[in-house]
């Protein structure tokens, strides 16, 4: 039961990260154009970013679906959608804001949703690392 349980939850999480990946470098300008909705960063530094964050989910998803360094992976991610929710949760809180997330590199909405979405990816990131006893051979099944 445990392979199965932690197998799907590496197969989910992966599959989220490499389609978010890949539609944002299809739709590299409209990220990049979502990013730049946020002052957090200096204008030359966002085609870097364009790029960056789109490959380090991919590599997270190709880690993730082989599972190699599943606990280091896993707390990655966790990490990576806690930034991701932080970064826009000021737009629910003033709806002024306007802000539109391309996470999945179509420009959309942010609402309670994008949280609930996001909650429920970080608590599958948290069991991958809390639960996958180690990374050696039992975490690769794929």
């Amino acid at each position: 039961m445990y392979i199965v349980l932690t197998t799907s939850a590496r197969i989910v999480l992966a599959a989220v990260f490499i389609f978010s990946g890949v539609m944002k470098l299809i739709k590299q300008d409209e990220f990049i154009e979502s990013l730049v909705q946020f002052s957090f960063l200096h204008t030359s530094l966002f085609p870097l970013v364009g790029i960056l964050i789109p490959v380090v989910e991919i590599i997270l998803a190709i880690l993730l679906t082989v599972g190699f360094f599943t606990k280091m992976v896993s707390l990655s991610a966790a990490g990576l959608i806690l930034v991701f929710t932080a970064v826009y949760v000021p737009v629910l809180i003033d709806p002024s804001a306007n802000a539109q997330c391309a996470c999945f590199g179509v420009s959309s909405d942010i609402n309670i949703w994008f949280v609930v979405r996001n909650a429920l990816l970080f608590g599958i990131a948290f069991f991958l690392y809390r639960w996958v006893m180690h990374d050696n051979e039992t975490n690769k099944v794929l």
